[in-house]
């Protein structure tokens, strides 16, 4: 929703990582992710806990939607 939630110049200086959560409505969310590794180790994941769960996953692709055209 047009919202920074983590952004760090070294990310790779942060060996145990860094986790960020937010608790959105039920419904359709933008969601950008721009990610750089200089270094070939870095990772990133985008979990999720899905409606009814109590345990975090992996977002599966089924959980996405793009609108043709609304790339930018």
């Amino acid at each position: 929703n047009d919202k920074v939630v983590i952004e760090l110049d070294d990310g790779t200086a942060r060996r145990k990582g860094v986790k960020e959560t937010i608790t959105l409505d039920s419904g359709l969310h933008p969601i950008k992710v721009e990610f750089s590794d200089s270094s070939g180790l870095a990772r990133m994941r985008l979990l999720w806990t899905p409606p009814g769960a109590t345990a975090e996953e992996a977002i599966p692709a089924k959980a996405f939607f793009h609108e043709k055209g609304s790339e930018r």
